[in-house]
């Protein structure tokens, strides 16, 4: 069975194992600050980033992702190929890009390695429900990116939290498919949001 991976991360992502094991042991690892040139060599890659989903250019942003694995909060696991094929339908359900960011919350180094906490936001136009709806999204999740020959290069996606997503200014549930009619969530409330 082919394993579908889901298109709504790739939207709050704009990627192994025993570097996130040895990076949550500790110990001899650099914290980064925001004047570090690693710090710098990574907020370069996410101004290019946002300008190659700005232009809607999918190769570059295939080639900017060549290595991507992305673990979901699901605890799939989804590789590369899959991540590609997202990233193609990505473009096709988002007619019009209006803004990406991402800011480093926190950036970890040790060699060719750095681990970054990162929060994202993905503003677009997208067909929903039979009408194009304006939709804002937000993530936390923890980075891990490899120096290669060509520069940093993201190689895994882990830890996604603290999503949040907006359809026409209303919040909605970012776990479930949209329905206009539902009523705005409130994860905080039992009651929902006026």
């Amino acid at each position: 069975m082919k394993k579908v991976f889901p298109i709504f991360l790739f939207v709050l992502m704009l990627t192994g194992f025993s570097v996130i094991a040895t990076f949550a042991q500790g110990g001899k690892y650099k914290v980064e600050n925001n004047t570090s040139p690693v710090w710098k060599a990574l907020e370069d890659y996410y101004s290019k980033s946002a300008k190659v989903v700005l232009a809607r250019d999918v190769e570059a942003a295939l080639k900017m992702r060549e290595l991507l694995t992305v673990e979901t909060p699901d605890g799939k696991i989804h590789d590369s190929a899959e991540f590609a094929e997202a990233t193609k339908a990505m473009f096709k359900l988002n007619p019009q890009i209006l803004g990406v960011s991402n800011k480093i919350l926190s950036l970890t180094t040790e060699g060719n390695e750095a681990v970054a906490v990162v929060f994202q936001e993905f503003s677009r136009m997208q067909n929903l429900a039979g009408k194009l709806r304006r939709v804002d999204s937000s993530v936390i999740q923890t980075e891990i990116f490899t120096k290669t020959a060509e520069g940093w290069k993201i190689r895994y996606v882990y830890d996604i939290h603290g999503q949040k997503r907006f359809v026409d200014g209303k919040r909605i549930d970012p776990t479930k498919p949209f329905n206009p009619n539902d009523p705005p969530f409130n994860p905080d409330n039992d009651e929902p949001e006026k």
